[in-house]
């Protein structure tokens, strides 16, 4: 006969043997005993203290205080990489994308401004939406100073050439514009610095289309800080109406990654609007603020013009104008 199920002390609601293994980690220094160590907690842990034994072919964590560049070996599985190097940047160079599925982590562990990780693809490989040979970087510290510790990137080589972000801190080299590591990262709102003088208007000051009208497409991705392969402008937006005569001024612009659907106010369109009472002819209204924009495929939004009309119905100055400064950006992330 088989030994009847014999209960834990203290856990009524959990018997052995049991369908599943069970583990019993006992820790002298906590009162009451830690059962909420679990298997994946535990695995974990003996990862990054390196206590693995090599029957289970997982490669051990691997430590980097020094070497750069380092090339990472193309394994299977999936590995993690801990960089704390003062090197900086750090760079860190990926094998070159099969289709493998091998998964790699590169962690930043450093506490400093200047330690950045610099992770550079194979030649003519691609990092998720970037173009070819487009790196990406991991910062610790931002330009105010504000800690982000520990900052990560976990990539999958998903086909030959091309490795899919599937989390951590996904932030392309910043170009000329910007020095890498001064950008702030905010969430999935990556800001601009604000410690230069760099002007990032993106859409010159500039009439309004007619009412019911699109605007040309506006490129805003590869210039004044944006990368390529950004999927949301976050812009500020200065628009001015000039009244040509006194009395109800309304003008409303709106935003889109296409110009096939027409916006209206109660569709999902950014929309920016000054709406006043003009008590002159000639009277100026002016507002701003920031919004986020939607970008197409190939970095481009659109304006269009849902209302430009001044008292009775007559059609505001073609003077009015608009807009559009570059404040930040979203990777999709």
């Amino acid at each position: 006969m088989a030994n009847p199920p014999q209960t834990i002390v203290g856990l009524g609601s959990i018997v052995s043997p049991s369908s599943a293994a069970l583990l019993w980690v006992a820790d002298p220094n906590a009162n009451p005993q830690d059962r909420s160590f679990n298997l994946a907690n535990l695995l974990a842990y003996l990862m990054v203290a390196g206590r693995l034994p090599a029957s289970l072919g997982l490669p051990a964590p691997v430590l980097l205080s020094s070497g750069s560049p380092y090339t990472a070996a193309a394994l299977t599985g999936s590995i993690t990489y801990f960089i704390g190097a003062t090197t900086n940047p750090f760079v860190f160079d990926l094998p070159a994308a099969i289709g493998s599925n091998f998964k790699l982590r590169v962690v930043n562990i450093t506490g400093l401004a200047t330690g950045l990780v610099k992770i550079v693809p194979y030649t003519g490989n691609q990092i998720a939406q970037l173009a070819a040979n487009v790196a990406c970087y991991l910062q610790n510290v931002d330009q105010g100073g504000n800690p982000y510790l520990f900052q990560f990137l976990d990539l999958t080589d998903v086909s030959t050439g091309r490795w899919a972000v599937t989390g951590g801190q996904f932030c392309p080299e910043p170009g000329s514009v910007d020095a890498a590591g001064t950008q702030y990262h905010l969430g999935t709102l990556h800001h601009l610095p604000l410690g230069n003088t760099a002007d990032r208007t993106i859409y010159p000051t500039t009439n309004v289309p007619t009412v019911t009208n699109w605007s040309s497409a506006i490129s805003a991705t590869g210039i004044k800080g944006i990368p390529t392969g950004a999927k949301s402008l976050r812009a500020r937006i200065m628009l001015v109406a000039y009244a040509t005569a006194a009395g109800q001024v309304d003008l409303a612009i709106a935003f889109s990654d296409n110009n096939s659907n027409i916006p209206t106010e109660a569709t999902s369109h950014p929309i920016v609007e000054i709406a006043a009472l003009s008590t002159v002819a000639n009277g100026i209204y002016g507002y701003q603020c920031e919004i986020d924009i939607p970008l197409n495929s190939s970095g481009q939004f659109f304006i269009y013009t849902l209302t430009r009309t001044n008292a009775s119905g007559s059609v505001i100055s073609v003077s009015s104008n608009i807009s559009v400064i570059a404040v930040g950006y979203s990777m999709g992330d």
